[in-house]
């Protein structure tokens, strides 16, 4: 008999504001969760125990982790915008022209942020310059 391996993760308690919101998240999910599954299944089969949904939504969380983001996917959750094919092929020649130091450097000069990586300070750069354009165009 093949023995099952099982992640079992151990909440503990949440404190403060940022604890309740996950929890209350994460309970939000497993009452969708479990509401799609009787829909799916129907009143005459059996469903699986909220127990079993929690553990479900724990791996998905965790696989989503554990998966590697591309660097534009990367981006798009350190900005919380989604970056055109267009806007990412400028930022990879930023990222190509400019060495991180002359890009933090850059970033100060124009009293950005000087922390991330290549691509953020790219990202910072390119949308100061798109609104300094814009003040610009306003005043004309």
């Amino acid at each position: 008999m093949e023995q099952k391996k099982t992640l079992i993760i151990e909440f503990g308690k949440f404190t403060g504001k940022h604890g309740l919101e996950v929890y209350q998240r994460f309970k939000r999910e497993v009452d969708d969760e479990l509401k799609k599954l009787q829909q799916q299944i129907g009143k005459s089969s059996a469903l699986q125990s909220r127990k079993a949904v929690e553990e479900d939504i724990i791996v998905k969380a965790l696989d989503g982790f554990l998966t590697p983001l591309s660097a534009k996917e990367r981006l798009e959750m350190q900005t919380g915008l989604n970056i055109s094919n267009i806007i990412w092929k400028v930022l990879v020649h930023m990222d190509e022209d400019y060495p991180l130091e002359k890009l933090r450097t850059m970033c100060r000069e124009r009293n950005l942020p000087v922390n991330g990586d290549k691509h953020l300070l790219s990202w910072r750069l390119l949308e100061h310059e798109v609104m300094e354009s814009r003040e610009s165009q306003k005043t004309i």
